[in-house]
């Protein structure tokens, strides 16, 4: 069932389509114009943000398009719950991923009553409505290692238990076990962004020594200007990009947010008027609309970031060429 669970993970991936890349149909054109096409809109895209100077990277789900990992966090989990309850424990997983199941990705959970919030509809984990509405205290399950962490502690796993599996899987990635592949291009384009005079900022969840690890698999070791390991988004989020704000000494508008969680990255940056790169990788429903339609930009996977990136590598040295 494991192995099932992560294969249809696989395959909802594979399904998204890039939104500044959309899929074009052939309708008589020529590889050549489609990839015209393709390109146009990634530059359309970038000209939105080449007037920023500080980029704010997550981690997990941001730099690298691997899945393997969840595999390993499921089976350390998986160990650690009472074996007469592991098969419902992995079920459930299954039915979670395959929207077959209360909690999904966009739901919220509260651990105190087991109650999962969907919209505006509260039910319990057999899915059945409840009057009882918690105000306070909800997970959002804003990507998959939340749905993973939230079935756990349903299943009685403590704080320390989940932990614990999270820590384990982080150490089988560090290793030669779990390979990695740094985006293709990735590394250049931040490199061509820095000899402009850009600066780049790594901001996650994750412990400090395993995410440099994991940092230097990718290709990505010495990428960025600092480092924020341990930063608990959402809710420390506009903390710190105030920090970076007066470190770099920049108005805003001139600082992006990328990353996979629209409510850990994205949504504190567009609340303070900062830029944001949404990778809704996994189309999420949980989206909170505002004001701030031109200073977001959507795309469906990591391995958009590179040419977006370095087509605002591209515009900026325009510029600069044409400047008189």
């Amino acid at each position: 069932m494991g192995s099932e669970l992560v294969a249809r993970l696989r395959k909802l991936l594979r399904r998204r389509r890039l939104r500044v890349m959309p899929k074009w149909e052939p309708c008589g054109l020529t590889n050549a114009m489609m990839e015209g096409k393709r390109m146009d809109m990634i530059h359309q895209t970038a000209a939105r943000l080449q007037d920023c100077n500080l980029y704010i990277f997550d981690l997990d789900g941001t730099v690298y398009e691997e899945t393997g990992q969840f595999d390993v966090y499921r089976d350390e989990l998986a160990k650690r719950v009472s074996p007469d309850k592991t098969q419902k424990f992995l079920a459930d997983l299954n039915q979670a991923f395959t929207g077959q199941h209360s909690l999904k990705l966009g739901s919220s959970y509260h651990l105190e009553s087991g109650l999962i919030r969907q919209g505006q509809t509260v039910v319990d984990w057999a899915g059945q409505t409840v009057v009882e509405n918690p105000t306070s205290n909800w997970i959002h399950v804003g990507d998959p290692w939340v749905i993973y962490r939230v079935a756990a502690r349903h299943y009685g796993l403590s704080q320390e238990q989940v932990q614990a599996a999270f820590a384990a899987t982080r150490t089988h990635m560090q290793s030669d076990d779990f390979p990695m592949q740094g985006l293709p291009g990735l590394l250049e384009a931040i490199t061509a962004l820095k000899q402009q005079g850009c600066h780049f900022v790594l901001m996650t969840n994750s412990p400090e020594p395993d995410s440099r690890d994991i940092l230097s698999k990718l290709g990505l070791a010495d990428a960025f200007d600092k480092a924020i390991f341990l930063a608990h988004k959402e809710f420390q989020a506009r903390q710190h990009l105030a920090e970076l704000r007066d470190l770099f000494n920049l108005p805003n508008h001139q600082m992006v947010s990328i990353g996979d969680n629209f409510r850990n990255e994205i949504l504190p940056a567009l609340a303070m008027g900062m830029k944001a790169i949404y990778i809704d990788r996994y189309q999420i429903p949980d989206r909170t609309t505002g004001p701030w339609e031109d200073s977001l930009v959507e795309v469906s996977h990591p391995r958009a970031l590179a040419p977006l990136l370095q087509s605002i590598a591209t515009i900026r040295s325009t510029k600069t060429r044409d400047r008189p």
